[in-house]
Formats: structure tokens, C-alpha cells, sequence
């Protein structure tokens, strides 16, 4: 058992270790997705504090953005922890992620959510970099209930690197 920590802990370190080395190398910069959209029907997402509504009827502004250039390792820490649903707090601490309530057509009751916008990474010109497209299965609700934790994302490829555009945890009990 320890073994096992040991060698995730070691590829971890070194993943980030390669990760920043390329990023340091290349001058990697981030850039901010322009617009998003919510492709379910009839889903609202709000902050908790009111500083931002997004409905799915329209196109939104992103209300913000989780990372800047010094947070990249931060998030790289969740693309190598493949338990991403624990992470919830980690992307509230860390990484200014924003608690949420979620509407949507599959439940009458409301979600509690944390959700988080990234800035992608500029040289890495693909569709899903351009604008944030949350879509949210009626399964991944239903699997929210009785207090366990869903979660939703996106990602895109850069440097043989898996990093994810937004991330949205839902869940029928408080964060």
C-alpha cells in the first residue's frame, strides 16, 4: 500500500516538474475564453453571493476567471488527482472557484454547486478553447443526490497535457 502512494506521489511530482518546465520554456501565456453557453435547456446557474445568473436562453460573458499565469501548476494538481470530484474545496481555495445553485428540468429541488472558469492556454487555438459549453445530463444530477458529489467538465489537449476549460460540482447537500 505505501509503495503505491509513494509511486503516485513521484509521477505527480514529476508531472508537474515536466509540466512546468515546458510551460517556463515555451513562455506559455493564457488567454480568456470570450463567451459561454449552457446547451441543457431550462438550467440556471447562480452564485451564491448574487454576483452573477446564467441562464441557458442565452450567451453569457464568463463572470470570471479562475487562473492566471502562476495558477497553471495549481490546476495541473487536479488533472493528475484522478479523484477530481474530492476537489471541490481545493478549486475554492486555491484556485477562486465560486459557489453556485443549480435549476435544472431533472430535479424540483435545487443544486448546490461550486463551479470554475479557466483561462486556456493561448497557443492551443482549438474549438473547445474559443467558448465554454456546460451541458449537464439528467444521469449526472441523479447522481448528485443523498449527499454524494457530481462533476462536470470539459477539456482540451496542449503539450500532450489534459486541461480542463470549466469544472462544475453538483450536489443536493451544502459545499
Amino acid at each position: 500500500m505505501n509503495q503505491k502512494i509513494f509511486t503516485i506521489k513521484k509521477k505527480s511530482f514529476f508531472g508537474i516538474l515536466i509540466f512546468s518546465f515546458l510551460l517556463a520554456s515555451c513562455g506559455t501565456k493564457l488567454t480568456q475564453v470570450k463567451f459561454g453557453k449552457i446547451a441543457t435547456p431550462d438550467v440556471t446557474i447562480k452564485a451564491e453571493d448574487g454576483s452573477f445568473e446564467l441562464k441557458s436562453e442565452e450567451t453569457w460573458d464568463p463572470p470570471f476567471y479562475a487562473l492566471d499565469q502562476y495558477d497553471v501548476l495549481q490546476m495541473h494538481y487536479l488533472e493528475i488527482n484522478k479523484d477530481i470530484a474530492s476537489q471541490y474545496d481545493y478549486a475554492i481555495e486555491k484556485l477562486s472557484a465560486k459557489k453556485v445553485r443549480i435549476k435544472t428540468p431533472y430535479s424540483e429541488k435545487e443544486l448546490y454547486g461550486v463551479i470554475l472558469f479557466n483561462k486556456v492556454m493561448e497557443k492551443c487555438k482549438l474549438p473547445v478553447t474559443r467558448s465554454y459549453q456546460i451541458t449537464i445530463p439528467e444521469e449526472y444530477v441523479h447522481q448528485a443526490m443523498n449527499g454524494q458529489v457530481s462533476v462536470l467538465y470539459e477539456y482540451y489537449e496542449c503539450a500532450n497535457f489534459p486541461l480542463k476549460t470549466w469544472v462544475l460540482w453538483m450536489s443536493d447537500v451544502p459545499f
